[in-house]
């Protein structure tokens, strides 16, 4: 339990850094991102937190 709570911290963290160092694009991430996309974008976050640790 504490991997997946620790994992969803750094991929709120990650999110968090994107959408502060992008404000411009928020509105258009926001608009173009579906839910297929959305699962994309985790999953290759989980993989990024997979190859750090």
């Amino acid at each position: 339990m504490d991997s997946t709570v620790s994992s969803r911290a750094v991929r709120l963290l990650i999110f968090a850094r994107v959408y502060h160092f992008l404000p411009n694009t928020k509105s258009v991430i926001r608009t173009n991102l579906s839910c297929i996309g959305h699962c994309r974008a985790i999953w290759a976050l989980d993989l990024i937190h997979l190859s750090l640790f």
